[in-house]
């Protein structure tokens, strides 16, 4: 697995792979059915919270491979203060990327100062609440299940934490 910047680009592999409804019914922001031009405005508007240094967006790809294969995001909620986020298409499930994927962004927080890392996962998804706990994450008492409504069905949407000063994994 590795890291990059995205790019204009990955425009058709992103809309091809979040268009998979196995992909986007676990995400709490994506779409179903993905509509066209979502990548590219996705795209616009990740590249300038990236520039303003509210957002980190990085591609997933395998290593030797510079195709995207899912995307790893830190939104930053206040100083020392992200949210960690991420997909995978189903092309890289199972293959330990997702993991990969995480700790390296995790790595990129440390190194960027962030202490305190938030994730949240849609009830239902144990690989990646597997993910996140791997990485150290544990249940943020603090955040109680937050209700969504995806396609119509009401689900609750998890919060972990991951304290970077206490020794969380990460990388």
């Amino acid at each position: 697995m590795a890291l990059r910047p995205l790019r204009a680009d990955d425009s058709a592999a992103i809309a091809a792979q979040v268009s998979d409804f196995e992909v986007a019914r676990w995400t709490a922001r994506i779409p179903h059915p993905y509509p066209p031009g979502a990548a590219d405005a996705f795209l616009l508007d990740a590249a300038a919270t990236d520039a303003a240094g509210a957002t980190l967006h990085r591609a997933v790809t395998r290593a030797g491979d510079d195709s995207l294969v899912g995307i790893v995001s830190l939104v930053m909620i206040r100083p020392g203060v992200a949210e960690l986020g991420y997909w995978v298409g189903r092309v890289a499930w199972g293959q330990g990327i997702a993991g990969a994927a995480a700790a390296a962004m995790i790595g990129i927080a440390r190194d960027q100062g962030i202490y305190r890392l938030l994730g949240k996962v849609m009830d239902g998804n144990p690989r990646s609440m597997a993910v996140l706990a791997r990485q150290g994450f544990v249940t943020d008492h603090e955040a109680p299940p937050e209700e969504v409504v995806r396609d119509g069905q009401r689900t609750l949407l998890h919060s972990f934490v991951l304290d970077l000063t206490a020794g969380g994994q990460g990388a």
